[in-house]
């Protein structure tokens, strides 16, 4: 025994059948049946043995009803006789609850039933003939279905070969009191059908029974092998329709939820809704889904609406109040469903319940679509009819808020991830603490209408407070032309040696004022460097030495050894000596990653405190900007707390800085030192994303001072005299108010206390700047051996403890 399985669409698509009607003879017969009855009747212990005598006998009166049936006729003639008959299969008591019908064997049309149910007359029978086609199979798919199917038949009793056909058939009708679609599975009984062979069985191979059974699709091929005039089936199936209403709408509108194709589902909502108004038998519901893009709150400007959400109808004349009263703003804190009976009978009603009200809505279920803990967005039922929505339909749509849920997460992946790729185009990498504002941005440019103009909408932070910092390698230009001369004057002596022993050799005039302009080019390097001089250098020794060294090489085998060994002085990739400017760059560079890396992760912390916009450069040294404010926050509230706690902060992380920087020096091959540097601005200023270079800056004219103070400030003296403000291990205040003096002064004597700053404290006046007069400073010391800033802990740590001292004074 062989079996095979084979869903109908599959056997469908495959088939070749050409017929267009079906090839079998069917008749109509009642002996099967009768064959039932007879059982019965010959077990007296059996429930039904006096039923079943007594339709045996009446059988026996009726002859007519166990021969085949020509005439369906005799049905209504023996009507009640034929009701006692077919009540195994339509039992009195489920009479007018189940949905059934009998026709001829492979028959379901209208014209082959004979015999039917009250609610299939009722429901069924005058939408019956579009009910098949909701099936979506027509009439040649249907015979080529039934041959398929009678042929399965045939091999299962006959043969021994079982062909399984899954073919769930699901009828859409409409409910004839709302209106409403309903689904019914329709489940054929063939238990009444006896198969009738008319002459001799052919006999088959197992090679083709092997064939048959897996190509039952070759209808041709079959037919050849059992012709089908060979066979007859005598009886009657019985169909039952069974509502599947929920099952299949939640089906179908899973399928529609879950599709990937389309954006925010818009086209398919109608369906959906439809669907939704059956599933919870409303036909005037109203339904619509909010998705919040940026979840746990709801900003109806980034916020969007599939179908008709009434939400969207009405927001352009509601307040943030109006929503923070509404059912909205209790659903989403309570993350459950909020559900109001009766509109009018609320007491408090916000705007939003007035409105609902205006557009005739009488109840409301306002539902949270959750997401990893969040609120995503909601769904919104709404109805004319008070109390048709209630809490049994919130328990009812439970399944439909998790499909929905999966749908609105993978559709908030899909368009985060063309946010992230707009941010990418549009502005490269952006601080976390500002990136609401961009997906904000990037969320109007997605669903603006595509005009040609798809740029990002201007970017501007009002209203900020600016703080500015320096940790600046002391003479780093003066550290670096002295390693570029050393290695310079080096490679030069290199090459005049081999040059000189060349001389000895052979004494050509030609190498000799070689050798005079090697000379004369290391004393101009000695007394200093000029624009230029080092390429000029170097073009040089390429030029007029190294281009003599393969004939030197052939002079004396000794010059040969002594050119190898001046080309391992080089560096293989650059090609000229580049020894000290290497230690000098790499101290540079391990100072830099050094507090570079401490900065990121006191950072870190200082974000926690209160969010704020940062930016840190690496040139000789660090140079960072924080810029804190009310608007570079969504959702919180800033106080002028935050700017003062900033403000301490930014010094106890220059102390960190400087501490570090200490620590390290032993390990830097150029004892290189830092100096420190605070630029102090009292008014809010503006900052404007600039997309052309991808970063903030300061916006508007007066602004524009502050961007001239930082390009100049870390060269400043004091004024009347040649000294440096920035000296190394401390750190110089610049400011201009003497509200700031006293502010500043105050956080110093505090960190003095603390040990991170040595006692004594300078007031100084600042020399004069192209355009910025009357600004001062003060200077203090790091003290970089206390133990506050060399324990091994993060520093900023310490100054979590500050905190409460500070909002105190």
């Amino acid at each position: 025994m062989k079996n095979a399985v084979m869903s109908a669409d599959e056997m469908l698509g495959k088939a070749d059948c050409k017929l267009k009607v079906f090839p079998f003879k069917t008749i109509l017969s009642f002996q099967p049946l009768l064959r039932f009855w007879e059982k019965k009747s010959q077990n007296t212990d059996d429930p039904f043995y006096a039923v079943a005598e007594h339709v045996i006998g009446m059988v026996k009166k009726y002859p007519e009803l166990g021969k085949p049936v020509k005439n369906p006729g005799i049905i209504e003639k023996h009507k009640k006789f034929f009701d006692l008959m077919m009540s195994v299969i339509y039992p009195n008591t489920q009479l007018n609850q189940i949905i059934a019908a009998s026709a001829l064997p492979f028959q379901v049309e209208s014209q082959e039933i004979f015999y039917t149910s009250p609610e299939f007359d009722k429901i069924m029978m005058p939408q019956l003939k579009d009910a098949y086609k909701s099936f979506g199979i027509n009439n040649k798919l249907m015979i080529t279905g039934k041959i398929i199917n009678a042929y399965s038949t045939i091999l299962a009793i006959h043969y021994n070969r079982f062909i399984k056909l899954e073919h769930p058939m699901i009828m859409k009708l409409q409910d004839p009191g709302t209106g409403l679609d309903k689904y019914y599975k329709l489940a054929i009984d063939g238990s009444m059908v006896d198969l009738v062979v008319k002459g001799k069985l052919p006999e088959l191979t197992e090679e083709q029974l092997d064939t048959i059974t897996g190509n039952i699709t070759n209808i041709q091929f079959i037919m050849e092998l059992l012709p089908p005039e060979l066979f007859e089936f005598h009886g009657f199936i019985t169909m039952t329709a069974i509502d599947v209403t929920n099952s299949e709408i939640i089906s179908r509108l899973k399928f529609d939820l879950l599709d990937q194709h389309g954006s925010y589902y818009g086209d398919k909502f109608p369906e959906m809704r439809k669907n939704i108004r059956s599933l919870l038998k409303n036909p005037g519901l109203d339904v619509g889904i909010t998705i919040l893009p940026d979840k746990n709150f709801i900003d109806i400007n980034i916020s969007r609406d599939l179908g008709k959400s009434v939400l969207f109808r009405i927001c352009d004349s509601l307040s943030e109040n109006d929503f923070k009263k509404s059912l909205y703003t209790s659903a989403l804190k309570s993350k459950r469903a909020v559900v109001a009976e009766n509109l009018e009978a609320l007491k408090n009603k916000s705007a939003i319940e007035k409105a609902l009200l205006n557009y005739g809505y009488k109840c409301a279920i306002v539902a949270p679509l959750n997401l990893e803990g969040e609120v995503a967005g909601f769904v919104e039922l709404y109805s004319t009819v008070p109390g048709s929505l209630n809490q049994m339909t919130a328990l009812n749509i439970k399944e439909l808020l998790s499909l929905t849920s999966i749908a609105i997460k993978r559709n908030l992946e899909n368009f985060n991830n063309k946010i992230e790729a707009v941010i990418k185009e549009k502005c490269t990498a952006i601080h976390p603490s500002v990136n609401w504002r961009f997906r904000s941005a990037a969320i109007n440019l997605l669903l603006r209408p595509d005009d040609g103009n798809r740029e990002l909408e201007e970017i501007v932070f009002e209203n900020v407070f600016p703080l500015f910092g320096l940790s600046d390698i002391r003479h780093s230009s003066l550290y670096r032309n002295k390693a570029i001369q050393d290695d310079l004057i080096t490679h030069l002596n290199a090459a005049r040696e081999i040059a000189a022993e060349a001389y000895k050799i052979k004494p050509l005039p030609y190498i000799d004022e070689i050798l005079y302009r090697t000379d004369k080019h290391i004393n101009e390097i000695r007394e200093g460097l000029s624009s230029g001089d080092e390429l000029q250098v170097l073009e040089f020794i390429r030029r007029e030495i190294e281009s003599l060294f393969d004939h030197f090489s052939t002079i004396d085998t000794g010059l040969a050894k002594r050119i190898e060994l001046y080309k391992n002085l080089l560096d293989p990739e650059l090609g000229f000596l580049y020894k000290k400017r290497k230690d000098f760059e790499d101290s540079i560079s391990m100072i830099n990653e050094t507090i570079s890396s401490y900065i990121d992760t006191v950072e870190a912390e200082a974000q926690r405190m209160f969010p704020h916009y940062f930016e840190k450069y690496k040139t000789d040294g660090i140079e960072h900007g924080i810029y804190i404010g009310a608007s570079l926050v969504n959702d919180m509230h800033f106080s002028d707390i935050y700017l003062k706690n900033m403000r301490l902060w930014q010094i106890i992380m220059l102390c960190g800085v400087a501490a570090h920087a200490e620590r390290i020096k032993p390990e830097l091959k150029v004892p290189v030192e830092l100096t420190h540097l605070i630029l102090v601005q009292n008014t809010p200023l503006a900052i404007r994303f600039r997309q052309d270079e991808k970063k903030f800056d300061v916006d508007g004219t007066y602004n524009i001072r502050y961007e001239i103070m930082k390009k100049r400030i870390d060269k400043a003296l004091i004024k009347g005299t040649d000294e440096r403000l920035t000296q190394p291990g401390q750190i110089a205040i610049v400011y201009s108010r003497r509200t700031e003096e006293y502010e500043y002064k105050r956080y110093i004597e505090y960190l003095q206390s603390r040990g991170f700053l040595k006692p004594g404290l300078e007031n100084l006046d600042v020399e004069s700047l192209q355009g910025v007069d009357g600004l001062k400073a003060l200077r203090v010391t790091v003290n970089t051996e206390s133990e506050a800033l060399s324990r091994d802990m993060d520093l900023n740590k310490e100054f979590m403890n500050t905190r409460e001292a500070l909002a105190a004074d």
